[in-house]
């Protein structure tokens, strides 16, 4: 099992998901290149015009910091809007 079980589903509220914060988690949280995070489908669409505000051209897989971050289109994330829900981010 690894820190990241769908039993610890908590959420971490961090307010709007920008790219910095979300660039802060995934460095806080020692993500890397083997982990996934879903997003809520408003807040994944935010955070894509907010990058391509930022630099131009982005390309997919869309990637922050080398981690993925995918569009949870079963909306396994719920409706958290506001914040990363631990139980939608996987270790591999």
């Amino acid at each position: 099992m690894n820190k990241y079980d769908q039993k610890q589903s908590a959420s971490i509220d961090i307010g709007e998901i920008t790219y910095k914060k979300m660039r802060d988690f995934i460095y806080k949280e020692n993500l890397c290149h083997r982990d996934l995070v879903y997003l809520h489908p408003a807040t994944f669409d935010h955070l894509i015009i907010e990058s391509k505000k930022i630099f131009g051209d982005i390309y997919l897989p869309f990637q922050i910091s080398g981690v993925e971050i995918l569009e949870d289109e079963t909306v396994r994330a719920g409706k958290l809007k506001t914040g990363i829900d631990k139980s939608v981010i996987y270790r591999f």
